[in-house]
């Protein structure tokens, strides 16, 4: 089956289950999930909202699946700046209605690669400086 065959319910329980990896991923290394899939209505969804410290981390989190991409593929590329727009809109709704004016934002994109057998096979972590 290639990429494209994929139906769009398969493709939104991958990207769940990258999610839910990627926050497993987090709290094994000491931050606190705060919020999964938070959605602002006609604005945006923030995947990850975590916390450790005095720092508040939004994660956007991009999936492939070996067996469908080619060995040179990034999923972080598909972060535009249409998505980066939204992300900090979010994320200042977020801060707004849950009054968290103490910490500092770092924006994150993660990028995982998930086997056939939904097993991670590689993962990485930047900072989305530049949106």
């Amino acid at each position: 089956m290639a990429s494209s065959d994929i139906r769009p319910e398969e493709t939104v329980a991958k990207g769940r289950l990258a999610e839910r990896l990627t926050a497993d991923l987090f709290r094994q290394n000491g931050f606190s999930v705060l919020a999964r899939n938070y959605v602002v209505h006609r604005t945006g969804e923030i995947d990850l909202i975590l916390n450790r410290g005095d720092t508040l981390y939004v994660v956007e989190v991009k999936s492939v699946h070996r067996n469908h991409a080619r060995s040179d593929y990034d999923p972080l590329e598909k972060i535009g700046r249409l998505k980066c727009a939204r992300l900090r809109e979010v994320t200042q709704i977020y801060l707004s209605r849950h009054r968290l004016t103490q910490f500092y934002v770092q924006l994150l994109a993660v990028s995982i690669h998930l086997s056939a057998e939904r097993k991670i096979l590689d993962w990485r972590c930047v900072t989305l400086d530049n949106c």
